[in-house]
């Protein structure tokens, strides 16, 4: 006997609102389904007429979830893409960087004397002590 999920509340907008497939990957929709189905539960959208008691609403539940995971790995694509090509053009993603090669010669400068303290060097130059090591070790 199929039994009718209805969420309690809304559902989240999402571009497509079937069954917010672009959050669930396929198989764990797969065998959510499957699940439901040994239990003799069956899932019935009712905002997407999608019931999956019946052969057709299993054949379209796939179809919208192959859909949406195509879309979500074309979007990973795309993104990955336009990233290389912003590297390609001597761009870098990322924080830019406090600590400049001025202040690496500085500090190098500071600390070949004795009298500076490496606390000194770094609140001259106000960075931590972490930085100051990490960029000295280049």
């Amino acid at each position: 006997m199929p039994i009718t999920l209805t969420p309690r509340f809304p559902p989240p907008r999402v571009k497509s609102r079937i069954f917010s497939l672009y959050l669930i990957n396929i198989a764990f929709r797969v065998d959510s389904i499957s699940s439901l189905e040994k239990k003799e539960v069956g899932f019935k959208s009712i905002q997407e007429s999608i019931d999956t008691t019946s052969p057709g609403g299993r054949l379209i539940f796939h179809v919208f979830g192959a859909l949406a995971e195509f879309e979500r790995s074309m979007i990973k694509d795309r993104t990955l893409a336009g990233l290389a090509a912003a590297r390609a053009r001597g761009r870098l993603g990322g924080r830019p960087t406090k600590f400049t090669s001025a202040k690496l010669q500085m500090a190098q400068k500071l600390l070949s004397d004795k009298g500076v303290s490496v606390p000194d060097v770094c609140q001259t130059l106000q960075i931590s002590k972490a930085t100051l090591y990490r960029h000295l070790t280049k």
